[in-house]
């Protein structure tokens, strides 16, 4: 056994030994970030079927890990997780969300209680039909909406109600 310039403990047939091939590489990865990345891209690009099957062998070898890594994952970014929701489902961004909420004040756009007072976050309201987002709304105000916008459960309704309040006018759905 020899020792490096550091003074580190090598094997004969290395210039450097272990700790100081480990910092060498660190200190070159960290000046050269660029080329580093652009290298591991290039070799996963050129063998991304191998890559691909290692995965998926690895994920279906290791379901308890990934599935702990994912909620740990999903506990750690909870903005993130709500912006790809809302992304996903109603084609806007987290950050557009948070400005439709303070442009109503933090209220529902139609009863006007405050978020705090309901103790749920307001819902995304949305045509069914165009897809178009048109503001924020509680539980309560979304669901009777949903309602309203449905003509064949109002024409029900409106039959249901006129069968057993005759005479009785001021039956009306809210």
């Amino acid at each position: 056994m020899k020792t490096c310039k550091r003074g580190h403990q090598r094997e004969d047939h290395f210039n450097r030994c272990d700790e100081c091939r480990r910092l060498r590489t660190k200190e070159w990865n960290s000046k050269n970030k660029d080329k580093g990345l652009a290298s591991r891209r290039e070799w996963l690009k050129e063998n991304k079927p191998n890559v691909d099957a290692y995965k998926k062998q690895w994920v279906a070898e290791n379901k308890e890990k990934v599935l702990e890594a994912s909620k740990r994952w999903y506990k750690k970014n909870p903005d993130k997780v709500r912006d790809r929701q809302l992304q996903n489902e109603y084609g806007i961004t987290l950050e557009k969300y948070n400005e439709m909420f303070l442009t109503q004040g933090g209220k529902c756009a139609i009863c006007e209680i405050h978020q705090q007072e309901l103790g749920k976050t307001l819902h995304v309201d949305h045509c069914h039909t165009t897809g178009k987002v048109r503001g924020l709304l509680c539980n309560h105000c979304n669901y009777r909406l949903s309602v309203l916008e449905n003509p064949d459960f109002m024409n029900k309704a409106t039959q249901y109600l006129t069968k057993y309040n005759i005479g009785d006018s001021s039956a009306v759905l809210p």
